[in-house]
């Protein structure tokens, strides 16, 4: 972290530990079951400076590594760039040497008209979570515009308390339902673009697409099969906009991961969810306690166990 690190001490490590822990990781377990990737994650703008991603730079060129960073997704993001080199945000990354098609943005909500071009040119993707962005309130990055460039874009969740979910089903129509609301425009971003989002358009985003992604002969096995015959799925008479619409992660019945079954009739069959639930219940009050509030500290309304 650079000694004008917007966050605290504690949430920072030293660089040297930082790359060492970051390449004996990689080296132990990228690639590893031919599933598992390894990528390099530097923290959001404000707290790293620029010689920090010229090392990252360096890495994804000596060990082919792919990036991925949290972006532009608030304009202090952007004022910071602009402080301190006098750069848009996205030719910021192209000269420091992180930029091009092994980098994924995560948000990028505050990046310009000049910032997608310089996507376009660098051939960058990114990563869309429109809950997130709604439930942070953190703007919307021009989605059907850097479409229409010919940008790869995926959707993606954020994490769990910018999000709550995780349900892919709820992205994808948030997403084709908020851009169509932006625009004004009822046919921008169709079922069928938020479905490619969420998964073929996602596997080019990670460069994976020769693997995952689609059904198609020498790719890996992996699908999930929907409970159609519900209420609220029925009728279905074009699948595609069902699925987008109205389709949720409960609906799935099966799930196969490289020709193996892991989820059968909605249950887990690889972990003791149960288990998993009952010891997730136990913890999270020692982690409020922790960190010094209580659960009540977390509610307006009072909690009634």
């Amino acid at each position: 972290a650079s000694k004008d690190s917007l966050l605290p001490a504690r949430l920072t490590q030293n660089r040297q530990e930082s790359f060492a822990d970051a390449l004996e990781t990689y080296k132990k377990w990228h690639g590893a079951e031919g599933r598992l990737q390894v990528w390099l994650a530097p923290r959001w703008t404000g707290s790293f400076n620029p010689s920090l991603l010229e090392e990252v730079a360096l890495y994804k060129k000596n060990y082919n590594m792919s990036i991925t960073m949290h972006f532009a997704e608030s304009q202090e993001d952007v004022d910071i760039i602009r402080q301190k080199t006098g750069l848009q945000p996205v030719e910021f990354l192209d000269k420091v040497g992180v930029a091009g098609k092994k980098m994924v943005l995560i948000h990028g909500t505050f990046l310009n008209e000049q910032d997608i071009e310089m996507m376009v040119a660098t051939d960058m993707r990114l990563a869309h979570c429109p809950i997130s962005n709604m439930k942070s309130a953190m703007n919307y990055a021009k989605i059907p515009q850097m479409l229409d460039k010919g940008i790869k874009v995926g959707l993606g969740t954020d994490g769990g308390p910018c999000n709550n979910t995780y349900d892919m089903f709820l992205e994808m129509r948030v997403a084709a339902l908020l851009h169509k609301d932006r625009t004004q425009d009822p046919k921008v971003l169709p079922a069928e673009k938020a479905l490619e989002m969420a998964t073929i358009q996602a596997a080019e985003v990670l460069g994976l697409d020769e693997e995952i992604g689609s059904l198609e002969v020498g790719k890996k096995a992996d699908f999930i099969i929907l409970n159609m015959q519900q209420a609220h799925l029925t009728p279905s008479l074009n699948p595609v906009s069902t699925v987008v619409y109205a389709a949720s992660g409960s609906d799935v019945d099966m799930v196969i991961v490289d020709g193996k079954e892991v989820v059968k009739h909605g249950k887990v069959l690889t972990i003791d969810e149960k288990e998993i639930l009952k010891e997730v219940r136990a913890i999270a009050p020692r982690l409020v306690k922790n960190i010094g509030l209580s659960k009540q500290g977390l509610a307006k309304w009072t909690i009634i166990d």
